[in-house]
């Protein structure tokens, strides 16, 4: 196994985003989540959508969009509910 961190907190240079750690983690022990990669795909249809349906809003400039739990993490499901 690799001295390499996997955790995104402790190293930026290896892991440059949340989901690289997944990736890594999977390389090193050579093993593949698919039912992550699957809600990450599933995660990022819905996100589409959800944008396409705001897109035609004008919202107030002091407004925010906060995602929560399986939104944030890419693993939203169908049974996933909106945070």
């Amino acid at each position: 196994m690799s001295g390499r961190a996997v955790d995104p907190g402790s190293s930026a240079s290896v892991v440059k985003d949340p989901r690289g750690a997944l990736d890594l983690l999977q390389e090193m022990i050579g093993v593949q989540f698919e039912h992550l990669a699957q809600a990450a795909e599933h995660t990022a249809q819905k996100a589409e959508a959800k944008a396409a349906a705001l897109s035609g809003t004008h919202p107030s400039v002091d407004m925010s969009i906060v995602l929560f739990g399986s939104w944030a993490r890419n693993e939203l499901t169908e049974g996933s509910d909106d945070d």
